[in-house]
């Protein structure tokens, strides 16, 4: 079926291309030109219809050649004979495969430049955190926590590194440190068990029970009624001297898991007590 007409998306794809040029997008352009390219190959174009779209694919291309990105592209590989990209009435499945190559490379080149700029980020972030342990094991502190907390801010998005920070922070009994970790890893993080052991760990030491309470009932709430965990709960209301609550949990721990000795002896004390 003959066109007498350009097809809207064919319009819309030529008009794209024009418009992430002159947003120095050049692959994004790159891409709109070669679909908009596409849809006239696939259309039986004539008259008016036909001149509409050859000039405004002549006026891309010059605009193309002109762009300082491309000038550079190309001058990159040696060739400096303008213009870089040609096109003649009728060529236009060349031209496709011409920008096509030029897309292609480009994105290759985008590529290569990502991989490197994340090869980099590992290397500082590893030249950090053994900086960062080196401080702590100088007792340096106020300098080690500097470093550190800067990987925290630069990759905390990265599963375990925040926790492990933390568990170095709590090695070195930093404890308010460590549990501000703890507690935002468990924030971002909820299946990450460690942080939940570290964070009790530090909040005992803290003698902050009620803290220590709810990072248990957020852990019982992730990874249901574990009977270490119920027994855990038991302990730490003992030594809360909250008897009931110790009584109450030793006793599920029991029915969760019948041979745990430790909530046994928990339960005897408590009715030794009472009774």
């Amino acid at each position: 079926m003959m066109n007498f007409t350009v097809p809207k998306l064919t319009r819309e794809n030529l008009s794209r291309a024009r418009s992430y040029l002159r947003r120095n997008d050049i692959p994004r352009s790159l891409e709109a030109i070669c679909s908009g390219i596409s849809d006239i190959l696939g259309s039986r174009l004539i008259g008016q219809a036909r001149y509409e779209v050859e000039v405004l694919v002549h006026e891309y291309i010059t605009e193309l050649n002109k762009h300082p990105d491309i000038i550079k592209f190309f001058q990159k590989r040696k060739i400096h004979a303008t213009p870089f990209v040609r096109y003649q009435r009728g060529q236009e499945r060349e031209l496709l495969d011409r920008l096509e190559s030029i897309l292609h490379s480009m994105k290759d080149e985008q590529q290569s430049k990502h991989i490197a700029r994340e090869q980099k980020q590992v290397c500082k972030k590893e030249e950090l955190l053994e900086k960062g342990r080196a401080l702590m094991q100088a007792k340096d502190y106020p300098r080690g926590k500097g470093v550190l907390r800067r990987v925290v801010d630069g990759w905390g998005h990265e599963e375990g590194l925040t926790t492990e920070i933390a568990m170095l922070f709590l090695e070195h009994q930093l404890y308010f440190e460590a549990v501000e970790l703890f507690e935002s890893v468990i924030d971002q993080f909820p299946s990450d068990s460690k942080a939940y052991g570290g964070a009790v760990r530090c909040y005992k030491e803290l003698q902050e029970f009620e803290r220590c309470e709810q990072v248990y009932l957020k852990a019982l709430k992730q990874f249901g009624a574990h009977p270490k965990t119920l027994f855990n709960m038991a302990e730490l209301y003992r030594r809360w001297r909250k008897l009931d609550q110790a009584y109450d949990y030793a006793k599920r721990a029991i029915s969760a898991d019948p041979n745990m000795k430790e909530a046994k002896a928990i339960l005897k004390e408590i009715e030794a007590r009472i009774f």
